[in-house]
C-alpha cells in the first residue's frame, strides 16, 4: 500500500517537501539565515505556511489523477537513434557492420524490439548469439555482442536512457589466429585463379605488400607514390585515424 503523503523536512537542502504520485514536490525553501525548524520528540514540527502549501497542492487537479509512469524509448528506437548518429559520425563500413548485426538481432526476436528498453535482458542477446551455433567463431560472437551493447552504452552516454540493461554480458575471449598463409600454401591459393584474373592481381598485391583487404578495396590513384614505391592513406582515412598508413 502506498504511503500517505505528508510534509517532511530535508535538512541538507533546508527545505520542506512532500511526495505525491511518486514525484517530489517542494513546499517551502528556508532562508539561509533562518533557524532550523523545531522538533517535538524526533519529529519536525510542520510550520503553518508549509501546512497551507501542502493542502493547496493536495487540492490541485494533478494531485487527484496519478501521472502514468513514462515507458521511455523502445529497443528499436534506441537502435534507430544510434544508427542515425553512426551514419553521420562513423565510416560507412562501421555503420554497415552495426546495421547488419542489429538487423539480424531484430529478425531473431522482433517482439523484444518493440518493448521498452527496460524489458531487454542479457539472455536475449545470448540466445541470439547461440542460435547461430558453430557458424559464428568465438571472435565473431564477441563482436556481435559488442554490436548490440554499443547502442545502449551510447544511449546512456547521450542521456536517452538512465542506464543500459545489457552492460554486463559474458563474452568469449579473443583468440589469436593459429593458421597463417605460408610460402608453401601461397602458390596454391594464387594459382586457383588464372593469369590475368583481376582477383589474382589483388591477391598478389596483398601478399607482396601486407595490405589489409579493406585497404586494397579503398586504394585510389591519389594514394599511390610511384617514385617512392609506396601508397599512403592520410590520417583521417587510415585505420584508427591516429597516423598515416604507409604501404
Amino acid at each position: 500500500m502506498a504511503r500517505k503523503a505528508s510534509p517532511w523536512y530535508w535538512p541538507e537542502r533546508r527545505g520542506w517537501y512532500t511526495i505525491l504520485n511518486g514525484k517530489r514536490h517542494p513546499l517551502l525553501a528556508l532562508d539561509p539565515e533562518a533557524p532550523e525548524p523545531k522538533k517535538r520528540g524526533n519529529k519536525w514540527i510542520v510550520p503553518k505556511e508549509v501546512d497551507i502549501a501542502f493542502h493547496a497542492l493536495m487540492l490541485a487537479p494533478e494531485a487527484l489523477t496519478p501521472t502514468p509512469e513514462p515507458q521511455g524509448l523502445t529497443v528499436v528506437e534506441v537502435f534507430d537513434k544510434f544508427g542515425t548518429w553512426c551514419k553521420q559520425h562513423r565510416e560507412p563500413r562501421t555503420y554497415d557492420w552495426y546495421r547488419d548485426h542489429i538487423q539480424d538481432f531484430i529478425n531473431h526476436n522482433p517482439e523484444i524490439a518493440k518493448q521498452p528498453v527496460s524489458a531487454l535482458k542479457p539472455f536475449h542477446v545470448m540466445e541470439w548469439v547461440d542460435s547461430h551455433g558453430e557458424a559464428w567463431s568465438p571472435a565473431y560472437q564477441r563482436g556481435a555482442i559488442v554490436a548490440i551493447q554499443r547502442p545502449f552504452n551510447w544511449a546512456e552516454e547521450m542521456g536517452y536512457i538512465d542506464h543500459t540493461p545489457i552492460k554486463h554480458i559474458p563474452k568469449p575471449q579473443p583468440q589469436r589466429r593459429e593458421k597463417h598463409v605460408d610460402s608453401d600454401a601461397w602458390p596454391k591459393i594464387r594459382d586457383h585463379y588464372a593469369e590475368g584474373d583481376p582477383f589474382r592481381d589483388l591477391l598478389e598485391f596483398a601478399w607482396e605488400t601486407g595490405c589489409r583487404p579493406q585497404e586494397a578495396k579503398r586504394l585510389e590513384a591519389r594514394h599511390v607514390d610511384l617514385e617512392h614505391h609506396r601508397a599512403t592513406f592520410p590520417t583521417l582515412e587510415a585505420k584508427g585515424k591516429r597516423r598515416p598508413r604507409v604501404i
